[in-house]
């Protein structure tokens, strides 16, 4: 008889042999984990220092950098050739905008979202200040 012969009691087309995986799965894998657990006990300290000194050198190595990256102002913003007049033309263009509205427009519905829902209380007066100055003259306040 070879090892390919399967015709004994135990044999693929029989009951007792998806019985008897069954068990072996049933049995034999919490008693593999178990016994994976008796011999890694006591590198627990060892696998868990390993952990962290990795999740550190991810985060110093590569998430910092990649966060200051992508949050970075550019240095100079400004379009070429802008001059703090065009910021005063393209103001006054915007008031005559709104003045043409028929209903105007409320600054509730314009700053909340800006301001990413806030509520209309809690925006303060230098939070608008520096979106008009970035807005209209590309500049900080």
């Amino acid at each position: 008889m070879g090892w390919r012969d399967h015709s004994g009691p135990v044999a693929p087309g029989n009951p007792r042999y998806f019985l008897a995986l069954l068990v072996l799965i049933a049995l034999g894998g919490p008693c593999t984990a178990l016994q994976a657990a008796r011999v890694l006990w006591p590198v627990r300290w060892t696998v868990a220092l390993l952990w962290v000194a990795t999740e550190w050198c991810f985060y110093v190595f590569y998430f910092r950098r990649t966060y200051e990256e992508f949050n970075k102002i550019p240095a100079d913003c400004k379009p070429k050739g802008f001059t703090p007049a065009e910021g005063s033309r393209s103001w006054r263009r915007f008031m005559r905008c709104v003045h043409t509205m028929p209903d105007r427009v409320q600054p509730q519905d314009y700053l909340c979202p800006w301001f990413c829902n806030a509520a209309y209380e809690d925006i303060k007066r230098d939070n608008i200040a520096e979106m008009l100055a970035y807005g209209f003259y590309y500049a900080r306040r």
